[in-house]
């Protein structure tokens, strides 16, 4: 199935202008599995910060994804135009 992965991320003092950001479309068995191919697909490499490296931006990105499966006409089509 296709789906289409969308980065969303508001926070206090953003002023209510979330960054919004679509990472495309991508063939997956659910929902969890399409954004972790969107999420390696953009961000190949993790990268780590703070003491120790205990945080991941890929696992603060992770948590702002969202998959919303396609139609299978329109998705065929978007994912078609992507291929390109």
């Amino acid at each position: 199935m296709l789906y289409e992965v969308t980065y969303f991320y508001l926070a206090s003092g953003m002023e209510g202008r979330p960054d919004i950001e679509n990472y495309g479309t991508v063939e997956a068995d659910s929902k969890e599995g399409a954004v972790e191919k969107a999420l390696k697909r953009a961000h190949p490499v993790d990268k780590f910060y703070g003491s120790n490296n205990q945080f991941s931006t890929n696992r603060f990105i992770r948590g702002c994804l969202s998959a919303k499966a396609q139609p299978p006409k329109e998705a065929y089509d978007k994912y078609l135009e992507g291929a390109e």
